[in-house]
């Protein structure tokens, strides 16, 4: 760990601490002299500097789950439908399926603009 320009630590090595807990002071040591106080923080390998981030955060995100369904190449919309973009669909447009989500498909409008289409809003084409 590498902190630049700390100007007073005030925990030990083996402290554990939690957010919101101070570890330190900020200054203007060393060759920051001239400047307003401010902090750098890094990790360093022998490879040199690494994303400290991962570090910091151990938050995992897991994906939502996908339906077991297929995904067909084109859908047909059940009944007429408006999009995000405004625009009218009538009831039976077929459009290209691009992807499947956990609340839907993902398909190409008219013009190339991506909509996501609830599952209960369209039929395989």
């Amino acid at each position: 760990l590498y902190y630049a320009h700390l100007d007073e630590q005030r925990v030990r090595p083996g402290q554990h601490v939690a957010a919101g807990d101070i570890l330190g002071l900020v200054g203007n040591t060393g060759n920051a002299r001239h400047t307003p106080a401010h902090l750098h923080f890094g990790i360093y390998t022998a490879g040199g500097a690494v994303d400290p981030f991962p570090f910091i955060d151990k938050t995992e995100h897991a994906a939502a789950a996908l339906p077991k369904r297929p995904l067909p190449t084109t859908l047909q919309l059940k009944s007429a439908r408006h999009t995000a973009t405004g625009a009218s669909l009538p009831a039976r447009s077929v459009l290209p399926a691009l992807a499947l989500t956990a609340d839907g498909y993902l398909a190409e409008l008219p013009g190339g603009a991506l909509e996501l289409l609830p599952f209960a809003a369209v039929q395989p084409a």
